[in-house]
């Protein structure tokens, strides 16, 4: 185990990247089953921001996004920067954190402030021109209706980079390009995930009723697995509490649970996301310190209490899911959101997560916003001029989004004036 206070730097590799991209159409159509389908506003965003410094702001409300960053880079065309979560580095030993470094990603330690990365951040947009990919939400939202709140620090990182771009290099901007993401489940829902379904209700122990339909027998799978983690973590639930509210709840005695044990002080963090950081950051760091200390100095950590802290981690993996499930949860049901509850009942019940029959992504590209003009409000208030970027970005990422779910959605009978309107600049399964 690594401290999550170790900086993973890009180390985009040429060879690496055209492999990733070349491997990219078979993966996802033979392996993931998923296609994308590509459109552009007018004005031809991609073709005009060519050679700038350019933030490409994405929805995060899917675990597939990673892959989506990947076709999208290829269509750019060009090098790209991506901050992606530090404990992601770690998982399969490091191997993925290894191919995310060579494809130009960098790690951000969330919850801390971490300087290493809003360097990185700095210097990509205040000196380099290229592009950089952000999920300013931080978080998958499961959601397909909005964009969530912004991540106020790095707005404010975006515009004192602006104002270092424009010391340097009079007249030039920063642009923020949105992109908007939807997805849609191509195949029926029952061929998606009854085999899985069945598999699953075997493994909780759930007398299988294949009269009942797919929806009701998938939230009778979380009602079980939240029976039996109120069983494993000794939770009371109220008899009036929801099954959204049962899964917050659990989310955070969870936590505290960790917190008692290890008597972390976490008075202060008012979110069960803000807690999960901090104590992640807390558990994995100590685990570190055993590692990478002599013998004499690891006494302080006995094994029995390393394993324990190793089952934390484990525990704040679950916590995370769990998060994301109460996200989902509070958005109205489709069949895209029942394969997002199954990615959560597949993970608890056989520790991974498969494809859901076969998806469509599709993926429209923005107006570009121009960061400049909000710097002269900047300089004279700070406050009032990230908020105000802020709103604009969330505003944009919103039509794209919007845009993105009716294209993608002929059900509402307005794909052709979509068309119309936006340039199809990819259509072919894969990429």
């Amino acid at each position: 185990m690594r401290a999550l206070s170790e900086f993973k730097p890009p180390k985009p590799n040429r060879l690496v990247i055209w492999f990733c991209e070349a491997l990219l159409p078979v993966y996802v159509n033979v392996v993931e089953r998923l296609t994308f389908r590509f459109f552009e506003s007018p004005g031809q965003p991609l073709k005009f921001l060519k050679g700038k410094s350019v933030v490409v702001v994405i929805n995060h409300g899917d675990r597939q996004d990673p892959l989506v960053v990947v076709a999208l880079a290829k269509h750019m065309g060009e090098a790209f920067y991506c901050l992606v979560a530090r404990e992601v580095f770690d998982w399969y030993n490091g191997m993925l954190g290894w191919l995310f470094q060579k494809l130009g990603c960098y790690s951000v330690n969330r919850g801390v402030a971490d300087f290493r990365s809003i360097h990185t951040t700095h210097q990509i947009l205040a000196h380099s021109h290229s592009k950089l990919i952000v999920f300013p939400e931080s978080e998958i939202t499961g959601d397909e209706q909005s964009v969530h709140e912004l991540n106020a620090s790095f707005i404010h990182l975006l515009l004192e980079s602006q104002e270092d771009l424009a010391k340097s290099a009079s007249g030039q901007s920063i642009w923020v390009l949105p992109v908007g993401v939807s997805y849609r489940l191509e195949s029926s829902l029952e061929k998606s995930v009854s085999k899985l379904l069945r598999k699953i209700e075997r493994r909780l122990h759930i007398d299988q009723k294949e009269s009942d339909d797919i929806e009701s027998r998938v939230f009778a799978a979380v009602d079980k697995v939240l029976q039996n983690f109120a069983k494993r973590y000794m939770i009371s639930f109220g008899d009036a509490q929801s099954r959204v509210e049962q899964v917050r709840i659990s989310a955070r005695l969870i936590c505290e649970r960790i917190a008692n044990y290890t008597d972390f002080k976490t008075e202060h963090l008012k979110t069960e996301e803000m807690l999960m950081y901090f104590l992640r950051n807390r558990v994995a760091n100590g685990l570190a310190t055993v590692k990478h200390h002599s013998a004499a100095q690891a006494q302080s950590l006995p094994p029995e209490v390393a394993r324990t802290y190793r089952n934390f981690l484990e525990d704040l993996d679950r916590v995370e899911r769990l998060l994301i499930l109460h996200r989902i949860l509070k958005h109205p049901s489709s069949p895209i959101q029942i394969c997002r509850i199954m990615d959560f009942l597949e993970a608890e019940t056989t520790g991974r997560m498969t494809k859901k029959g076969r998806q469509c992504a599709s993926i429209l590209i923005g107006k570009p916003i121009e960061v400049l003009p909000y710097l002269q409000s900047y300089k004279s208030c700070k406050d009032t001029a990230i908020k105000r970027l802020s709103t604009d970005i969330r505003r944009d990422m919103q039509t794209t989004l919007d845009s993105s779910r009716q294209i993608s959605n002929p059900s509402h009978g307005t794909t052709s004036r979509w068309m119309s309107c936006f340039r199809t600049v990819m259509r072919q399964p894969g990429v």
